[in-house]
């Protein structure tokens, strides 16, 4: 479950971002979907859940998601778990998008050393600035046939929700 506020935007995600010492739930449903989201925003969209017949089936911190990728469902394209000390988890769902082609500070996270809090290494992050919009502020044909041509400020962003 990922966290935005302009969803338009997560056609270029090249990362999740986690908070490295906030507590994650995974969470299984009847289909077989896993869902993770910071254990204390469960009982907020616990309601979700439920009508997907998921269960809770285990936590764990953020750090030890180092290394993690997981498949993003809108493109297909593997995506890659950084952390980020500034996830504020009483928001969304504790886990925020990474998209370096149009947030300065997601193109901030995507290239720097980050060290973690509590751990003796460093994470290295050289994420993909790739955008797909075009000069007329519409999708390009790498998000797909569905939304090429649909501009972001105007309809991309109900079209990528939709999907």
């Amino acid at each position: 479950v990922v966290f935005t506020t302009e969803p338009w935007t997560i056609t270029a995600c090249k990362g999740l971002a986690v908070h490295p010492m906030v507590n994650y739930s995974l969470i299984h449903t009847k289909n077989g979907e896993s869902y993770l989201i910071a254990t204390q925003r469960y009982e907020k969209h616990r309601s979700f859940f439920d009508k997907l017949g998921g269960k809770k089936m285990m936590s764990m911190q953020g750090d030890q998601f180092g290394d993690f990728t997981v498949v993003d469902p809108l493109t297909n394209r593997n995506l890659r778990v950084v952390f980020d000390n500034e996830i504020r988890p009483k928001y969304g769902s504790g886990i925020n998008p990474v998209c370096p082609a149009h947030f300065i500070d997601d193109l901030k996270l995507a290239q720097v050393i980050f060290p973690l809090n509590s751990v003796l290494s460093l994470q290295t992050y050289r994420l993909e600035r790739e955008g797909y919009v075009d000069e007329k502020g519409c999708f390009t044909e790498e998000v797909g046939e569905d939304l090429k041509g649909k501009n972001v400020l105007r309809d991309a962003s109900n079209a990528v929700k939709k999907k």
